[in-house]
């Protein structure tokens, strides 16, 4: 599966690390874990675990490892600072 295999290849590649985490999510239930099992070895809620699952499912690993802010909200430094 090639998805799969983005998802072993960028995990050790990820500066951020509420971004490895979501890779780390997906990759856990991808293996066969259940939600609940994934979300406490990645100490999150499962809830979270979900959501990573489902923006995986939609948009693969781009959809993933896109940072979300709140509506209205910028960020405070570029991706040149």
């Amino acid at each position: 599966m090639v998805s799969q295999f983005l998802i072993y290849e960028n995990a050790g590649n990820r500066k951020k690390t509420n971004l490895r985490t979501r890779i780390a999510v997906v990759r856990l239930v991808i293996e066969g874990k259940m939600s609940k099992k994934a979300a406490k070895a990645c100490n999150v809620h499962h809830q979270s675990v979900s959501e990573c699952v489902k923006w995986f499912s939609e948009g693969g690993l781009d959809l993933l490892l896109e940072r979300k802010t709140a509506p209205g909200c910028e960020y405070f430094l570029s991706d040149s600072q």
